[in-house]
């Protein structure tokens, strides 16, 4: 059996079928070294088990050792884009094709990231440029298909279909679907029902075709044909959401409110999430009084997606109904923000003044409503259409896209996973926070994934000239009731040990961090000056009572802004000056200009502090933490391009929490 063929019957194994089925036919380059191919086969195998910041890391370091190896990058390409990070997968392809401009895999890799980008012009001049390599594959095709789509080239994804036609495609049936589907979006009802008709005929038994033509029949208010096909393709065990979204809202037509919350039910047994369904449901709920219930349903609709108007309005217009004038004003305030030439948000607020006693108020907003209404504009009628007050259809037709274009699904699942460095890891939420300011301790996190920046030359030479375990890190490991005593035993040990030597800085510099590791950070304080007063040129000293310094300011920030005669902005400044004072000392001191960037991040300087950040990284490369921040500064002055690319990096160095933030703000 070739190599050619092993690959492929244990690539079918795997669970996914979509890029992957490419991933180990394009791997052509010869390596010298075995532990090079040792770690790229680990960084495939963490691939298929799901594990793909892991094999980011392993992929790190084969470029590290071979950068001239084109595999690397399309697999560490491969990983990025099951974590979403297409920004970083597009680069990633486009190093490997500068290094092999003759991998098909790499051309398709590169256009799905495009697509998922909304580059769809990009996607389609790789997806032709794959398939100038690889004619017959249909996976190209089929992305193509979406991409023209996508663009409205109806004519052009219309070939593409016909071409795959001709050949045995395992897609038959769904490909008439998708025909009909491009006519329905190009207003042809007649072709539309011819091609999903033969889908019907090629396969009576296929839920989809079934669903398909309901969908069409629904469009054309043909009520009771669209319910039978939709029966129909229960019936044949339908695992599409939309085909009982859908059968809801005709059951909903036909006053048959059970059938209808039984299949809103279903519909959100199998995606909870699903905002049409919740959305159906609470209109469901509201018309037969179930007023709580529907609100239940509106608010989470809310907390999927806050800017979800309709959902907004009608918890608004419920809340009224029940009473609850605080939130239908609250609800109603945040439509005439977003829409302020609608009128029935005006007469909601009206009715909610009223109810609170505000009838000064009520009066201003009826009189504003009345207003609108009687010059009526194009402006209030688009306001009115934009915001949905009736149940919302399903486009449920089974797209031949949904089954091939993708990598995998697991986007839209729960992350099957207890270990949060694992699977879809961009799914685990992320908060908004920069990393932490670094400090000189006895513990550093054993990191599973990456190696943390190395100590810097100035403590090692600390460590080598004392015999110190001392390390540099952002994040204080909880210490056990054992190391709590360990260390209250060090101080005391150190303290006799001062009573002799007063003079001995090392003494004083060691006795803060241990009173530090205890939290006693007054009295670390006060060791780390004692320290400087002995030898002012102690760096070590210098960074760690900064260090101190803006920990307890952080600390007390609050009481500091009411009792303290000077403002807490200005002791941050304080702070700001004592830093540029250590990194005068030590310029290459990449942690001294990290501190001072997160010090210049909490006062809303982002562009000085995205200055420190770029000067750490500057001086390491590797500084995950400094990308991570400074995405987070590009992001927050609006600079989303750049704060994508850094958070990209940050993931590629093993920052895991980068890939939600690259998944929130891609949408």
């Amino acid at each position: 059996m070739d190599k050619k063929h092993l690959y492929f019957q244990f690539f079918f194994r795997m669970k996914r079928i979509g890029l992957y089925l490419c991933i180990f036919l394009c791997s052509t380059a010869a390596w010298a070294q075995i532990n090079t191919n040792r770690l790229l086969d680990n960084g495939k195998s963490a691939l298929y088990f799901d594990d793909f910041v892991l094999a980011i890391q392993y992929f790190n370091q084969v470029i590290i050792q071979k950068p001239h190896l084109p595999d690397a990058f399309y697999f560490r390409a491969i990983a990025k884009i099951q974590l979403e990070d297409f920004t970083g997968a597009t680069a990633d392809c486009s190093e490997a094709i500068k290094l092999n401009p003759f991998m098909p895999a790499v051309y398709y890799a590169r256009g799905f990231a495009y697509k998922r980008l909304g580059e769809y012009t990009q996607a389609i001049s790789d997806f032709s440029k794959a398939l100038e390599f690889t004619p017959n594959n249909e996976h190209y095709l089929i992305n193509r298909i979406e991409a023209y789509q996508k663009i409205k080239h109806f004519d052009k994804a219309l070939e593409d279909i016909a071409l795959l036609q001709t050949k045995k495609s395992s897609y038959k049936n769904l490909l008439w679907i998708e025909k009909g589907s491009i006519f329905l979006q190009q207003g042809d009802t007649t072709k539309a029902m011819h091609a999903i008709n033969t889908a019907v005929k090629t396969d009576s038994t296929n839920p989809d075709s079934w669903g398909a033509r309901a969908l069409v029949y629904l469009l054309k208010n043909d009520n009771n044909s669209a319910l039978t096909d939709y029966n129909k393709a229960i019936a044949y065990k339908s695992k599409n959401i939309g085909h009982y979204i859908n059968r809801g809202i005709l059951h909903y037509r036909n006053k048959n409110y059970t059938g209808a919350l039984s299949d809103y039910d279903k519909a959100i047994t199998i995606d909870s999430t699903n905002s049409q369904a919740l959305f159906n449901r609470g209109i469901l709920r509201t018309e037969v009084g179930d007023l709580n219930n529907a609100i239940l349903d509106f608010s989470r609709i809310l907390t999927i997606d806050n800017k979800n108007d309709e959902a907004r309005y009608q918890r608004a217009i419920v809340s009224l109904q029940i009473k609850d004038y605080k939130r239908a004003k609250q609800d109603f305030n945040r439509l005439i923000d977003s829409y302020p030439n609608f009128p029935p948000a005006y007469v909601g607020r009206a009715e909610a003044n009223a109810g609170m006693g505000n009838i000064r108020q009520a009066t201003i907003d009826r009189y504003h409503a009345q207003k609108m209404m009687e010059q009526k504009t194009p402006v209030n009628q688009q306001t009115d259409k934009h915001i949905a007050t009736t149940e919302q259809i399903a486009e449920n037709r089974p797209s031949i896209l949904d089954k091939v274009s993708e990598f995998d699904n697991s986007a839209d699942k729960q992350n099957q996973y207890n270990d949060q460095l694992r699977g879809t890891i961009q799914n685990n939420h992320t908060q908004l926070k920069i990393s932490k300011c670094y400090n000189l301790t006895y513990y550093a996190p054993n990191h599973s994934l990456r190696k943390l920046n190395k100590d810097d030359l100035v403590i090692e030479k600390y460590k080598q000239e004392y015999k110190s375990q001392l390390v540099i890190c952002n994040q204080e490991a909880p210490l056990t009731d054992a190391l709590i005593a360990h260390h209250f035993d060090k101080i005391s040990a150190l303290s006799q040990s001062i009573a002799i030597q007063t003079n001995n800085k090392q003494l004083y510099f060691e006795r803060g961090i241990n009173y530090a590791l205890v939290q006693n950070n007054e009295a670390a304080l006060d060791d780390f000056t004692h320290a400087i007063s002995i030898d002012s040129s102690f760096f070590l000293a210098q960074f760690s009572k900064v260090a101190m310094q803006y920990k307890l300011l952080k600390y007390k920030e609050y009481e500091l802004e009411e009792k303290s005669p000077t403002p807490a902005k200005k002791r941050y400044k304080l702070v700001i000056d004592a830093y540029t004072r250590v990194i005068t000392m030590e310029p290459d001191f990449i942690y001294g200009w990290f501190n001072r960037a997160n010090v210049l991040f909490a006062l809303k300087e982002y562009k000085q502090a995205i200055d420190d950040y770029t000067q750490a990284i500057h001086i390491n490369e590797n500084f995950a933490e400094a990308y991570y921040n400074r995405a987070l500064a590009y992001l927050f002055i609006d600079n989303k391009t750049n704060g994508i690319a850094d958070l990209s990096k940050a993931g590629e160095l093993g920052m895991y929490q980068a890939y939600n933030l690259i998944k929130r703000f891609q949408e």
